[in-house]
């Protein structure tokens, strides 16, 4: 079982003030409960803030999506 964080966003008022990290445990204690093994996000590669705080909170980098635009 495999939990996902899809998109999330700290008001700019509310930045640096770990909200965030609320938030991750606080789901992550529920998938732990709902007896997931894992907990995956999406982020994109220029949100450099989202990435530092994923590691931080133990996340490590699997894969690289890549596109090209066709039309």
């Amino acid at each position: 079982n495999e939990g996902w964080i899809s998109f999330t966003f700290t008001d700019e008022n509310y930045r640096g003030k770990s909200i965030n990290k609320l938030l991750r445990k606080y789901v992550e204690n529920l998938l732990i409960k709902m007896g997931a093994k894992n907990i995956s996000s999406y982020i994109h590669k220029d949100n450099i803030s989202s990435l530092n705080s994923s590691r931080k909170a133990g996340s490590t980098v699997e894969y690289y999506k890549t596109t090209k635009k066709l039309l």
